[in-house]
């Protein structure tokens, strides 16, 4: 009886250890679990909140995009219309030159924004109405650019035929100033030789309408070195006559077809040069004395000599000896 007994009492004391076991194992499952599953809370919370910084980043960053678009787009609202340089940006070179620049720089803000909104296509999805807006605004842009563009195109076109056109314009004309400037050179070389020729044939005829002539006593001619005695023996049958080197500073210079009347104012004279009779006559006074020598035809009277040499006689009259 007792050996069944003391069984007994074994009996039931495994079994209440080995409860006592599984109820620690549960427990310390449970602790187990517990800790876990704080441990999983924190893990969410840490990427929650990465998350949401990502997030912030990601629209902050979208926000500086739309941004930069919406600017980009201002910029190209107000240069689209005219393509001219921002006031106070450089404004330098030829007109072709400045419209080259601002189509590049259109087009060049024009990528960008499309590079962008790609890009942003691509994070918030294409039925972004902000995306829809700038497309479409950037598809009117691009339209109006292209226009702008093609006429652009159209407008250098006529301006390089009509740069070839005054480009041939200048080579005329400067070929017509080479040839105008060869004219008036050839003009002015035969003005002056028509002037040189005046000039020359003034100075003939002047030459052939001037003529000297002096009056005076033998004594006086004499002692002028103007005439000498020829021929004859030991002073007879001797001759008045122009000396061959005689002074030319003793005679008077006239114009032919002005002067005809040479004065005299002597009894009587003698012309001593060569001068055709019929073509002069003596003027005398009252008293019979010679007064004037008169030219009645210059050319013939001037033929055979230029100068004339006329010598007074006997008392003279009172008289001027000036040219009339």
């Amino acid at each position: 009886m007792e050996t069944t007994q003391e069984s007994s009492n074994t009996g039931s004391g495994a079994k209440r250890g080995l409860n006592i076991t599984i109820l620690l194992l549960l427990c310390v499952g449970l602790i187990g679990a517990g800790a876990f599953g704080i441990y999983e809370r924190m893990q969410k919370n840490k990427y929650k909140e990465e998350l949401k910084i990502q997030t912030g980043d990601l629209q902050s960053k979208n926000a500086k995009t739309f941004s930069t678009i919406e600017n980009n787009l201002a910029e190209l609202n107000a240069r689209e219309g005219i393509l001219a340089p921002p006031l106070g940006k450089e404004t330098s070179g030829t007109y072709e030159d400045r419209i080259a620049r601002s189509i590049n720089a259109l087009e060049t803000v024009m990528k960008k924004n499309h590079e962008m909104i790609d890009n942003l296509r691509a994070q918030v999805g294409a039925k972004d109405t902000r995306i829809q807006r700038f497309e479409k605004q950037m598809a009117k842009i691009s339209k109006r650019l292209n226009e702008f563009k093609s006429k652009n195109e159209s407008l250098t076109v006529q301006i390089e035929s009509l740069q070839k056109d005054l480009d041939m314009a200048n080579q005329m004309r400067s070929s017509i100033s080479d040839e105008l400037a060869l004219r008036k050179k050839e003009l002015e070389e035969k003005s002056a030789a028509v002037e040189k020729q005046s000039a020359d044939l003034a100075a003939k005829e002047k030459e052939l309408h001037t003529a000297y002539y002096t009056v005076g006593t033998y004594k006086e001619l004499k002692e002028n070195n103007v005439v000498e005695k020829e021929g004859g023996i030991i002073g007879l049958g001797s001759a008045t006559a122009l000396k061959k080197d005689f002074d030319r500073k003793h005679f008077n210079q006239i114009d032919i077809l002005n002067y005809t009347s040479i004065p005299v104012f002597s009894k009587s004279v003698q012309i001593i040069t060569n001068h055709n009779t019929n073509s002069y006559e003596i003027v005398r006074g009252a008293n019979g004395e010679v007064q004037w020598l008169k030219i009645t035809d210059p050319q013939k009277f001037w033929e055979n000599s230029k100068y004339l040499v006329v010598i007074k006689k006997g008392p003279t009259a009172a008289a001027t000896a000036s040219i009339y």
